[in-house]
């Protein structure tokens, strides 16, 4: 017999998501202020975590994006075509004008795009432009990666899991959060429309 999931609440998704963007503000201050090994960390666990949740991804999607992924990555508005971003409502279009894409390989391999508030993206650009003072090697080609290291990158189940613990939510995990999301997208779009 199956084991019933329980889907994390809105109010603890919520509560999540408004935690770890104020936990990346505090971070980013503190890195800025004074770039270290512990405040560069401190401060990826922290998008990585915002990342993952806000975009609904593969927790292993996000924490593996390679560092040329990132430099890559556009404002949304230049990845689309005039006819398309012609398309748009004025509300679409500020949402493009506000957001970065970057895109990554997922599972197998499949290409997995990833959004970014200006507010993340700036975050990330920090990371990127203290990496090598703040112990992150060369060699290493993962953005997240781990300091001191040529190939290892952080993990994001260990991070969330902290997080959770934090801020005082259950049953976030990457999956589960997806659930949540594809439910609530039913719910409240799907639905109304039938």
């Amino acid at each position: 017999m199956n084991k019933q999931q329980e889907l994390p609440s809105v109010e603890d998704f919520s509560k999540l998501c408004s935690g770890l963007a104020e936990e990346g503000r505090k971070r980013l201050r503190a890195h800025e202020n004074n770039p270290t090994t512990q405040s560069w960390r401190a401060l990826a666990e922290a998008i990585l975590a915002y990342l993952t949740i806000f975009n609904g991804k593969r927790g292993g999607d996000v924490s593996q994006m390679k560092l040329i992924d990132f430099v890559r990555s556009n404002n949304i508005k230049r990845n689309l075509s005039d006819v398309i971003y012609g398309s748009l409502s004025d509300e679409e279009k500020e949402f493009a004008s506000r957001h970065h894409l970057v895109t990554v390989k997922g599972k197998n391999q499949t290409p997995n795009s990833i959004i970014m508030t200006t507010e993340v993206k700036t975050s990330m650009d920090s990371l990127l432009t203290t990496r090598e003072s703040c112990g992150i090697l060369r060699k290493n080609i993962f953005f997240f990666a781990v300091p001191k290291t040529e190939s290892s990158f952080l993990r994001y189940s260990r991070i969330v899991t902290k997080f959770t613990h934090a801020f005082g939510v259950s049953n976030c995990k990457t999956t589960m959060i997806r659930k949540l999301i594809s439910t609530t997208l039913q719910v409240n779009v799907f639905l109304p429309s039938i």
